[in-house]
């Protein structure tokens, strides 16, 4: 788990303290455009706090289900998060009424490339960040061409750099807006599209079940019947929602965090102030589902994530290297997929960014996402890209190679073991 969950999850590492914060900034401007049916758009942005606040009233009446886009959240990330410069918020208004928001904010942030984890080039840049799933209300055509006239008019005025779209959908029309816009010379070239996995939650646990493949079915049963069996009432399983439970679930969590692969890697869940603060806002505000699997009173597994408005969005999961090949992850993962079936009140579970095979074998439905980066026409912004586009196919490159590589190793010792096997 990264403290994104703003804008840019990677992208904002290493981003230094905002040094805006509190400055007189100018009116909003407004921007009209003339719809297709004839009557006036008009988008206007909400650059302070107090701004924002006015459009409270229609921002909690749109539907929306990722406690991103929810406007205290939002308004707690401006404060805590150390990249943010200030809010961006773009709201559309047709007939005097506003009909879309588009959550925003402008930051300062890295955009690194790597070679698996050597970081070869981060330039620092001031971007116009939207978050995913930030649009709120109306995408009609009109609607997104206003929200681009004022989103591209921040770089001409040079508030940006970039606008980067955090994980937009392909099939979105607001990335057919922004795609619209873009040319050779802005438009961020070698990104990679990635799936978000979800699973359409039934109202029974054993419905979700039986809405599996039938191998991954009975491997899924098989797996947690040999665990149950071998440990027996040893096992145990707890949850965490409330701020009365922050002090034993952070530390039952930091043991087994401290264990994982993730934590060597250092990625995950890595117990950082700005991390916990996250954490324990969204425990105050009960949008935190965290489970805990503990072996003989000591906690070897771990699963969290968002709980907003019927959609549970995984965070993290990780599990204590000792005990992975009793396969505790996948198991305390199933139980809570089981568990989330049963509420009522939850309706979707999302895997969150980033596509793995246990993902789609566990999965109903996959939605095709991407970065969508868009440059200012400005010598140093076109440098950036340039620079950056020929990292990335370099990056793409090398590890095609390395799959190559590994998947011609893993045949090498298959095909050893199958000649050993002969010989004995």
């Amino acid at each position: 788990m990264a403290t994104e969950e703003s804008d840019v999850r990677l992208l904002a590492a290493g981003a230094a303290a905002p040094q805006h914060r509190g400055a007189v900034l100018a009116p909003p401007r407004r921007r009209h455009l003339v719809s297709v049916d004839g009557g006036r758009v008009a988008a206007r942005v909400a650059r302070s706090v107090e701004d924002v606040e006015t459009l409270r009233g229609s921002w909690t009446s749109m539907p929306r289900d990722s406690v991103q886009t929810d406007i205290d959240y939002f308004l707690w990330s401006l404060d805590k998060e150390p990249q943010v410069v200030r809010p961006h918020v773009v709201a559309v208004e047709r007939a005097g009424r506003v009909e879309a928001i588009l959550a925003a904010r402008l930051s300062d942030v890295r955009l690194p490339c790597r070679i698996g984890s050597a970081r070869l080039y981060a330039p620092r840049v001031r971007a116009i960040c939207v978050l995913h799933d930030g649009l709120l209300g109306v995408a009609d055509p009109p609607t997104t061409d206003a929200v681009m006239d004022e989103l591209l008019a921040g770089l001409e005025r040079g508030e940006a750099d970039v606008i980067v779209f955090r994980q937009l959908a392909l099939d979105s029309a607001l990335h057919r807006a922004a795609s619209a816009r873009a040319t050779f010379a802005t438009r961020q070239r070698g990104v990679r599209p990635d799936l978000r996995w979800e699973i359409e939650l039934p109202s029974t646990p054993d419905g979700y079940l039986a809405s599996l493949s039938s191998s991954t079915r009975k491997g899924t049963r098989r797996a947690a019947k040999r665990l149950e069996q071998q440990f027996g009432g040893r096992l145990a399983v707890r949850s965490f929602s409330t701020a009365a439970e922050s002090e034993a679930f952070f530390d039952d969590l930091e043991v087994v965090a401290a264990k994982t692969y993730q934590r060597r890697l250092g990625v995950g869940y890595l117990g950082d102030r700005q991390q916990r603060e996250r954490l324990e806002m969204l425990l105050e505000r009960g949008w935190l589902r965290a489970s805990i699997l503990y072996l003989d009173g000591t906690p070897v597994a771990f699963e969290l994530g968002e709980l907003y408005r019927g959609r549970f969005r995984s965070l993290a999961g990780g599990y204590d290297a000792a005990y992975g090949r009793h396969r505790v992850g996948a198991y305390l993962l199933v139980r809570t997929i089981e568990e989330l079936a049963a509420d009522p009140d939850v309706s979707v579970f999302d895997f969150g960014l980033g596509d793995a095979g246990y993902k789609g074998k566990l999965a109903h439905r996959s939605v095709a996402e991407a970065d969508l980066l868009l440059y200012a026409r400005r010598p140093k912004p076109i440098l950036v890209n340039f620079a950056r586009a020929a990292l990335l196919a370099l990056s793409c490159a090398s590890n095609g190679v390395l799959r190559r590589v590994a998947l011609l190793e893993r045949l090498k010792r298959r095909r050893r073991g199958a000649e050993r096997h002969r010989e004995a």
